[in-house]
């Protein structure tokens, strides 16, 4: 299973995803990436966690073909287009309490 990682995350979170397959993360620098970038980024992956400020739309959603599973390190779904996972059936999740 290929776990895309859209951007830097704190070391004990990688640590629990390792275990569960190949990990990639994506750049730390800045800016952060837009829709095209993100996309080249989630292409092969079958779970996406991200940011709450890198935009999860639909053409993210429709250029990852084994994409299963979508995770926010945020509280919200701002991000992600909703309506582009339910039509794939792909269940997308937050991290509610975290602030």
């Amino acid at each position: 299973m290929r776990i895309v990682v859209t951007g830097p995350v704190p070391e004990p979170a990688l640590e629990l995803l390792r275990p569960r397959g190949e990990v990639v993360i994506g750049p730390a620098d800045p800016p952060l990436p837009g829709a095209a970038a993100l996309a080249a980024l989630a292409a092969d992956a079958d779970v996406l966690f991200t940011m709450p400020g890198h935009p999860i739309t639909r053409a993210v959603i429709a250029a990852a073909p084994r994409l299963r599973f979508i995770a926010t390190l945020g509280t919200g779904f701002d991000n992600i287009d909703l309506a582009a996972a339910r039509e794939r059936g792909i269940p997308v999740t937050n991290a509610p309490g975290i602030l």
